[in-house]
């Protein structure tokens, strides 16, 4: 079957113009789906945002205010995913998304070289001749640039106001220039109305019949003034059923029954960025690298060429509210500098190096779902990375030195009296170095 029958999917966009990142996609079908025809998936890059999109008859629409598209060259594909499980592409769409999309240099050009205002028959202006009426209310005459000290007419004066312009961003609510919230809110029941055991001796004496409430709860925060930016996230979990309480591992009875899980903040202030929250930290593969935890980083571009990065987060992860900001235990975290260099200015990430350093200190405690015997670490250590691509960005490499220091201090309460052999100060080094390509 062809022509309207045949599924398909366009752009309700321009594809060729940059695309900011925040900016909202829509996609379109020819036909609503049919239901024995399967499902639509669609691809960003190599993610699979099928979930993200808004589905409203014929329109697809992604909202990118919970993930971002992207930065660069990317590639929408849309696919039709039979019954059968087969997948068939519908378009393949290809996006260039950038940071700011540049200003218009679309110029207004006029009809003719002089302004043209208009005269009522009977009033000549600058000596203009009238017209006579013939059955046209009002004709448009020339203005002579007669030298003249009379006062200007009402209708140059009209012409020569300050009109506002609608690209100017206006003030929303509570003053700032851009205001959301969006909440979510997923309740659920688990249950079990009966059970039947034979013999009957091996019935459970609890639960052998139960239902439980379980409740999910987030919001989303955006807000933008001037040199001000924060986006913030907060994740609730809770159950009816105490021994489902996140903390009821650590806390038993007196874990709270609605805990929070997670959340982070994210704050722009002029060119720095703050993270508060559930973050992650360090770009160095064999000293740290992407460490997820509660904490703090902060990244400030000093110069065109030099930026830095720090952070200090928890030493596991926690959840809760109490060891809010992640750095209660100053024998507890993992703190970190990073100084990049960009040795190629006008083309940021072509020729990159990295210094790093790490202190970590770990007592021996577990993470909220971690069940384990750990013992308490020390660590020290520094490394240089080099990163470079070509302008295509087909060509990359990357390499880096990293040297670190061990300690594995003496822990009374794993040891609990015996006699133990303390394992002795370690230093390493490390190195690598890869070339990619791509064809």
């Amino acid at each position: 079957m062809h022509g309207q029958d045949t599924l398909s999917v366009t752009p309700a966009f321009n594809p060729t113009t940059p695309i900011k990142f925040d900016t909202p996609i829509e996609l379109t079908l020819n036909r609503a789906l049919k239901a024995d025809e399967g499902l639509i998936a669609v691809m960003i890059g190599t993610s699979d945002v099928t979930s993200l999109f808004i589905t409203n008859g014929t329109r697809l629409i992604y909202s990118p205010t919970l993930l971002p598209l992207p930065l660069g060259e990317q590639q929408i594909v849309v696919y039709l995913i039979g019954t059968d499980n087969a997948w068939r592409e519908l378009n393949r769409i290809q996006i260039h998304v950038v940071k700011e999309v540049p200003a218009s240099n679309q110029t207004v050009t006029q009809q003719n070289e002089t302004p043209l205002v208009k005269v009522s028959a009977e009033t000549p202006v600058d000596g203009a001749t009238a017209i006579p009426d013939n059955g046209n209310a009002t004709t448009s005459t020339p203005i002579q640039s007669t030298p003249s000290t009379a006062a200007p007419t009402d209708a140059i004066a009209e012409t020569s106001k300050p009109t506002a312009s609608p690209d100017q961003p206006g003030k929303g609510k509570f003053g700032f220039e851009k205001w959301e919230w969006i909440p979510s809110l997923t309740l659920g029941i688990k249950s079990q109305p009966a059970q039947f055991n034979f013999p009957d001796s091996t019935r459970p004496t609890e639960r052998a019949t139960f239902a439980d409430g379980t409740l999910q709860f987030s919001q989303r925060t955006e807000m933008n003034r001037g040199w001000f930016g924060a986006q913030t996230s907060f994740d609730f979990a809770g159950s009816s059923f105490q021994p489902e309480a996140l903390r009821f591992g650590t806390l038993g009875k007196r874990a709270p029954q609605l805990d929070l899980s997670s959340y982070l903040i994210q704050l722009k202030l002029a060119r720095a960025k703050v993270d508060i929250g559930h973050t992650s930290m360090g770009s160095s593969r064999h000293l740290i690298s992407a460490f997820s935890s509660r904490g703090i980083t902060v990244t400030l571009p000093i110069t065109k060429r030099f930026d830095v990065s720090v952070g200090a987060l928890n030493g596991t992860n926690v959840v809760g509210y109490g060891n809010f900001f992640g750095l209660a235990r100053d024998k507890h975290q993992l703190q970190s500098v990073t100084l990049g260099v960009e040795l190629l200015p006008a083309r940021p990430g072509g020729l990159r190096l990295e210094f790093s350093g790490i202190n970590s200190y770990i007592q021996a405690l577990n993470n909220f779902s971690q069940g384990a015997v750990n013992d308490v670490e020390r660590s020290r250590g520094g490394s240089v990375r080099l990163i470079a691509t070509d302008k295509s960005g087909r060509l990359k490499f990357e390499g880096g030195f990293t040297r670190s220091q061990y300690r594995n201090p003496a822990d009374p309460l794993l040891y609990q009296g015996t006699n133990t052999l303390a394992v002795p100060f370690l230093t390493r080094n490390a190195r690598y170095a890869e070339v990619t390509i791509e064809v």
